[in-house]
């Protein structure tokens, strides 16, 4: 009789981690893509903010200035911007993961080039006779 109560009690011990095991891991798959949107959320920010500022700077014309703000990171984590100018693209790339979003123009440069890696936080946007300067 012992030895029975043992067996079932065994038994529904196992049922019931089996249940929690389960639970568990919808829970860390949900919280994965939870975070995943957030970041591809943030990302999609930062495009857009960066694509908006260049396409005003062309669409101002010459003598147009600005400076904008770009966070220093996306979420807590390290990102990188390019700027593609010859393919009107603006990509954002974090942990594996890439955003991108076009631009009008192909005439973006850093002070050497026309694909460049655009740092981050206070960067100033200016159109110098059509030519969209990104510093």
């Amino acid at each position: 009789m012992k030895a029975q109560i043992g067996i079932e009690f065994f038994f529904a011990v196992s049922i019931v981690l089996a249940i929690l095991a389960f639970s568990y891991s919808v829970f860390v798959n949900q919280q994965e893509q939870t975070s995943w949107e957030s970041d591809y959320l943030e990302a999609k920010k930062i495009c857009t903010k960066i694509s908006n500022s260049l396409d005003s700077a062309l669409l101002a014309g010459d003598g147009f200035n600005q400076t904008i703000s770009i966070p220093s990171y996306l979420n807590s984590k390290n990102y990188t911007i390019k700027i593609f100018s010859s393919q009107k693209l603006i990509e954002i790339e974090w942990d594996k993961n890439l955003f991108t979003c076009k631009i009008f123009s192909d005439n973006v440069w850093n002070s050497t080039s026309k694909d460049f890696v655009l740092g981050k936080e206070s960067r100033k946007i200016s159109n110098i006779k059509g030519k969209l300067i990104a510093t």
